[in-house]
């Protein structure tokens, strides 16, 4: 019988190197930086012909938001995984195709298929990243001089880049991702402190202020003591708003399940969101009673 504890570390394995992915395309570096051991050894010279480089993790972050920030999206996919364990160490291995795109005069995309050789190091009970191995398989399919029109854009930005289109759009899907997560911290850390919530179909629920978020997930998390899953089905990006659709499934601990969907605007400061309009509503359920309020 295979053991459990070597069960969750798997999972916790995957998990991680999922997370990297996660980041890169959400350009989340506080996120990154969450998950790398305190130094990081990047190899692209089987990708990219540059030579291995041992880096702190925060001079990682920034190598990686010099290459990835000028990208107006990515996309990261991974399949095939393996894995094996020693002891405090892992290793990581898996097919990656990663999209990119960025403006440009004529193909103004990249695709990359490779290989991912991920080293990964047990820290406080947390697996780190320590080394990442980039293999690519295949010829460059797009336009490989995009690295070099994306790295200019990223140049021409500064050190701080004006908020372009899936940075706004970005917001959200962090969001979802720490409520599925169930974790409040990482969702409060996506608002304002003086975040303004209204609810136009119930006024007298708007608030103030990025300690009632806490305290409303708080007891939205406890409720969904068995599983919460949280999508934006669907967004739209006007300057510094986006329109979102959104569907939340919830299990409570007696197993009854529990959906709720609508729409929330949301107006994004420095990659936070300052102020939303919110239509969120629960789905009609044949004992309404039981439906959970979470508008306040």
């Amino acid at each position: 019988m295979t053991d459990v504890n070597h069960l969750a570390d798997r999972v916790a394995v995957a998990e991680t190197v999922a997370r990297f992915a996660w980041s890169q395309d959400l350009k989340d570096w506080d996120g990154l930086r969450a998950i790398l051991a305190d130094t990081v050894t990047m190899d692209v010279s089987e990708h990219l012909g540059a030579p291995s480089q041992e880096l702190s993790a925060d001079d990682f972050v920034i190598a990686s938001r010099a290459v990835l920030e000028g990208f107006q999206s990515t996309h990261h996919s991974t399949s095939n995984i393996l894995i094996e364990l020693a002891g405090d160490n892992a290793t990581y291995r898996s097919f990656v195709v990663a999209y990119h795109h960025a403006p440009a005069d004529e193909v103004d995309w990249l695709v990359v298929r490779a290989f991912w050789h991920v080293d990964l190091r047990r820290v406080d009970n947390e697996w780190r990243l320590r080394r990442i191995r980039v293999i690519r398989k295949a010829p460059f399919t797009g336009n490989p001089g995009l690295y070099t029109i994306a790295k200019g854009s990223a140049d021409k930005a500064g050190e701080k880049m004006s908020a372009s289109t899936d940075d706004v759009r970005a917001v959200p899907l962090r969001m979802a991702a720490a409520m599925s997560d169930r974790d409040v911290e990482k969702l409060v850390a996506n608002y304002t402190d003086d975040f303004d919530c209204v609810m136009p179909v119930h006024p007298d629920r708007s608030f103030c202020g990025a300690d009632q978020v806490r305290a409303n997930y708080t007891t939205i998390f406890a409720r969904y003591s068995h599983g919460l899953d949280a999508r934006v089905i669907d967004s739209v990006v006007d300057g510094d708003r986006v329109w979102t659709e959104w569907e939340m499934i919830g299990t409570r601990a007696d197993g009854v399940v529990e959906t709720i969907r609508g729409t929330v605007i949301i107006r994004v400061e420095d990659g936070r969101a300052a102020a939303v309009r919110f239509y969120l509503d629960p789905v009609d359920a044949p004992d309404a009673s039981a439906q959970l309020n979470i508008l306040g």
